[in-house]
């Protein structure tokens, strides 16, 4: 994975294969300290403490089909290369958050890539998980969740309508040019 956005939904994704009902996506530009960072916190089944140990192996995986699972093995080398960190804090029964920051100046960051649409695609897509996602830029905020979007259009509407799904990429791309996480 070559961008943040990729890690970011590729831990979204876990979160919804461990039954998450809600999951919380905060991403942070740091200009004092140069850092990109994100947090997603869901509340699915969490990963027991054996697990946990070794969850950034590559060969360490919960999955019946593949073997390896290299998500979180990238993202913890990723942060790494880049003078950053990454921790993982779960409980079983109770969910999972995953911390990652990124050194932006450093040459070895991964750029932010397309954020817009892995936040549109994750809050449009099921009506049955909360997805809440804050974007923070030194002191200024911008919030919006499928909650938000549901509260909007009501039941009549399909959530993955394409003119739902427009408004929500063009609301979330021009307050991410606004924060200056982009352009």
């Amino acid at each position: 994975m070559n961008e943040i956005s990729l890690h970011i939904l590729d831990i979204a994704q876990n979160s919804i294969r461990a039954g998450a009902s809600k999951i919380s996506i905060q991403f942070i530009r740091d200009s004092i300290n140069k850092l990109y960072e994100f947090r997603v916190k869901d509340n699915g089944s969490g990963i027991d403490e054996k697990t946990l140990k070794t969850v950034t192996d590559p060969f360490t995986t919960t999955r019946k089909h593949r073997k390896v699972g290299l998500g979180l093995s990238l993202l913890e080398q990723s942060t790494k290369q880049s003078l950053g960190d990454m921790k993982i804090l779960s409980f079983i029964n109770k969910g999972t958050t995953v911390y990652a920051s990124f050194n932006y100046e450093s040459i070895d960051s991964l750029p932010v890539g397309d954020l817009t649409s892995v936040i549109t695609i994750l809050i449009t897509t099921d009506r049955n998980i909360n997805v809440i996602f804050e974007a923070i830029s030194d002191s200024q905020i911008f919030s919006l969740s499928t909650e938000d979007i549901l509260n909007e259009i009501g039941d009549d509407i399909p959530l993955g309508h394409i003119d739902v799904v427009s408004f929500v990429k063009d609301l979330i791309n021009n307050e991410l040019v606004e924060l200056q996480i982009y352009g």
